[in-house]
């Protein structure tokens, strides 16, 4: 079993301190033996095991979900995509169908969810269209990924075909393509036979395109990529040579020129310049995907993001670990910056960016002189 990854385990020693402990996550436990561990790129995260974890779905909502201790009775429960007390979620995972929304009691210590318990709940869940991608995200956290992946496909099979004609079951793929990215070779594979034969089934619905994407990448996006139209400035499906969002490209697994060409042709759509229509800074994953031309692209604009999406911006650079990933982390210690002093003691606590900052300092045509002699002082 993998080591957790580093990120996780800081994550544990900072609620800890906040006396909320992240529990030990089954997600990754496959670790090199994962379908998704042959997509493993050394040396591109701060530690071998985060290198490991994003070669696995990190970085992205295909990623694993952080499973917290149980809250006590009577607190207030925070709100979040990336992370779920354990007590909460089994409590809102037992009620089957849960109307949206509504808040469901917990208990402060509840027994465990088993394996076939959990299967069974994924299965009701789907087929009740409770469409809620962390409560998944927390089941793979507890019982692991060789247990959700075919309860999820069997739960997807069950979903009446009416329901793929909307856009509702959206949600639910990125976690899917983790899924079969964090499972052993034979069962990903098998899960993908299983929903080679769902697409084909509903090819001609309206969320068969999302499927679509999932499983082939570049051909999906080519048949019917949610793509950048250069005419009417805007995004829509599409099966001309138009730029890719990049939530579809981080489906693209092993496609390093395809996604950073697509990438800076989306940017040059935009003429470099940040569009209200953007989704905002773009995922850690696709940097991981896309690789150093990808992070070349983005040095071109991260100084133009606002204040309300630096600290987006911050959190997708965080975990990378080259000469560019300093640089974009750089450009964001400016003066009016809203996250300048975490991105100044990001710099300052890696003993690799040190030497990086004292070249760029001393360079007196580095457009990033004046920010390294202030990140060093």
């Amino acid at each position: 079993m993998a080591r957790a990854p580093a990120k996780v385990e800081k994550a544990k020693k900072t609620t800890q301190k906040r006396g909320v402990e992240a529990l030990p996550s089954r997600a990754l436990e496959h670790g090199e033996k994962a379908f998704g561990a042959k997509y493993l790129r050394p040396g591109f995260a701060l530690t071998p095991e985060l290198d490991l974890a994003f070669a696995l779905g990190h970085g992205s909502p295909m990623g694993p979900v952080r499973l917290l201790a149980d809250l006590p009775l009577g607190a207030k429960r925070p709100t979040s995509h990336t992370q779920i007390h354990r007590n909460v979620a089994i409590a809102e995972l037992r009620v089957v169908p849960a109307t949206f929304g509504a808040v469901i009691p917990h208990e402060a210590a509840p027994a465990p969810i088993a394996e076939d318990e959990a299967q069974a709940i994924v299965r009701k869940r789907l087929e009740a269209l409770d469409l809620q991608p962390i409560h998944y995200r927390a089941l793979e956290a507890m019982v692991g990924p060789s247990c959700v992946l075919p309860a999820y496909v069997d739960g997807l099979e069950a979903i009446p075909t009416a329901a793929w004609g909307t856009g509702r079951l959206h949600g639910l793929f990125p976690l899917l393509h983790g899924l079969l990215l964090r499972t052993p070779p034979k069962e990903s594979a098998e899960g993908r036979a299983r929903l080679e034969l769902l697409f084909k089934e509903r090819q001609k619905t309206f969320a068969a395109a999302n499927l679509d994407i999932m499983l082939h990448g570049r051909e999906g996006i080519a048949r019917v990529g949610y793509k950048y139209s250069l005419t009417y400035k805007a995004y829509g499906r599409s099966d001309k040579d138009e730029p890719s969002n990049v939530l579809d490209l981080c489906f693209c697994d092993g496609e390093p020129e395809f996604v950073s060409s697509q990438f800076e042709a989306l940017w040059t759509a935009f003429k470099f310049k940040v569009q209200p229509q953007m989704i905002g800074p773009s995922p850690a994953r696709l940097f991981f995907i896309g690789g150093d031309k990808a992070l070349e692209t983005e040095l071109r604009v991260v100084g133009q993001y606002p204040g309300t999406k630096q600290p987006e911006a911050l959190e997708s650079y965080a975990d990378l670990r080259s000469p560019l990933a300093a640089r974009l982390v750089l450009r964001l210690t400016g003066e009016k910056s809203k996250v300048k002093a975490a991105a100044t003691e990001w710099l300052r606590a890696r003993d690799w960016a040190q030497p990086l900052l004292s070249e760029w300092a001393g360079d007196r045509t580095s457009p990033d002189a004046a920010l390294a002699k202030a990140a060093l002082t």
